[in-house]
């Protein structure tokens, strides 16, 4: 389905491309438009210049901006990603906010971690805020070598 503008209220499209794309309470397989807007819904994949999810998911959002509110990513791709109180798998940004949520992992130039949020592992090249990863850069360095001198003494101690 193709147009300048769609609205979904309570069904669902297995593909769509517009100007604007509104889910609520809906759901849609793949959707590409410059502005998306789901409520109460989601999308398995988005493409848009602007991506903002409320109480919704997505499993792949690919935009310049996307922002989630009590909603869930499982990859987020863009220029600025901003998630409040929202959960994400992966983000990959230039600029990411997290305020009251959490990440698995995030990879950005910049990332701002606000009260009560956290990431499992964070790759980024300037980090502000209360930053409390699982596993930053050099956790995960001493985790690596500990795994390979641990793998290396159970090999030898098989082949012995």
């Amino acid at each position: 389905m193709a147009g300048p503008d769609l609205n979904v209220t309570q069904g669902g499209f297995a593909e769509v491309e517009a100007n604007t794309v509104s889910v609520t309470q809906g759901g849609i397989g793949a959707a590409s438009a410059e502005d998306i807007t789901v409520s109460v819904g989601g999308i398995g994949r988005a493409q848009a210049d602007d991506i903002a999810v409320r109480m919704g998911a997505i499993g792949l959002a690919r935009a310049e901006r996307v922002s989630l509110e009590l909603s869930g990513v499982g990859l987020a791709i863009g220029g600025n990603v901003s998630l409040t109180q929202s959960g994400a798998r992966t983000v990959l940004a230039q600029d990411v906010r997290i305020s009251q949520g959490g990440a698995q992992t995030v990879v950005a130039g910049h990332v701002t971690m606000e009260r009560q949020s956290g990431a499992l592992l964070v790759l980024a090249r300037k980090v502000e805020g209360e930053v409390r990863p699982v596993l930053d850069w050099r956790g995960a360095l001493v985790l690596g070598a500990v795994l390979a001198v641990g793998i290396g003494l159970l090999a030898r101690r098989k082949r012995g």
